[in-house]
């Protein structure tokens, strides 16, 4: 119950109430949790989000600094999930300061979250970054579980559209 004259319960009355109406002026059509847009958009863009270990790195560096390596999947979050316990050749292609180390995430050894989509046209590698800034991110148990079931979503709805 709100009291007015307890400015405590009064302060965490308001940041309830900005909390709910912050929830309910989400974006039109948007549901779950805060930071869900991001995921969707990034799963929209992608034909396969994997999570692996990276393996057999090579780094070549020109106007772009490209990584070359292989990805072994410990589980498939979009796309043929026939893929788990496959190793798979990636492309990342990125610009980046030529003092920096690189991409702290892409290391050999690392475990990830990968966002890829095929090459187009088709090259070798056949797997590519969907997004050029997001397609690597640190592995994390509350996003995969959240990935999980925005792909789920968005294979339900498409379903849904071709019926």
């Amino acid at each position: 119950m709100f009291d007015a004259a307890n400015p405590v319960a009064m302060k965490y009355s308001i940041l309830a109430l900005l909390l709910t109406l912050t929830s309910a002026c989400a974006a039109p059509g948007s549901s779950g949790e805060p930071g869900d847009a991001a995921l969707k958009y990034l799963l929209s863009k992608s034909d396969l989000v994997v999570c692996g270990k990276i393996t057999n790195m090579m780094v070549f560096t020109t106007e772009r600094t490209i990584y070359l390596f292989d990805c072994q999947i410990r589980e498939v979050l979009k796309g043929d999930r026939a893929r788990r316990g496959q190793t798979i050749p990636v492309h990342i292609s990125r610009v980046e300061d030529p003092k920096s180390k690189g991409n702290p995430l892409l290391k050999e050894g690392s475990e990830c979250i990968l966002f890829l989509r095929n090459a187009q046209p088709p090259a070798k590698p056949p797997w590519r970054e969907a997004d050029y800034w997001f397609a690597v991110q640190a592995h994390s148990d509350s996003m995969v579980s959240v990935l999980k079931r925005l792909a789920a979503e968005e294979q339900s709805r498409t379903k849904g559209l071709s019926r």
